[in-house]
């Protein structure tokens, strides 16, 4: 992204399951700001996964498959 300043790099997270999304613009796009991202990245995600294991969603996930006999 090239801005007044000179240029920008975007990194963007999304979550699949509840389509949140993370952004960041930094100045300098290598290993180290791209290490800093993903854990900001993740500790918003883990965030979220508590807001989202509420009743509806822990459901799902509890029920069992029907057990089949021969």
């Amino acid at each position: 992204m090239q801005t007044a300043e000179g240029k920008l790099f975007l990194f963007v997270g999304i979550d699949r399951t509840s389509k949140f999304a993370v952004t960041q613009l930094v100045d300098k796009a290598d290993r180290k700001t791209a290490w800093e991202f993903l854990q900001h990245m993740l500790e918003a995600f883990a965030g979220m996964r508590l807001i989202l294991s509420g009743s509806h969603h822990s459901h799902r996930s509890s029920q069992r498959a029907p057990s089949v006999q021969a």
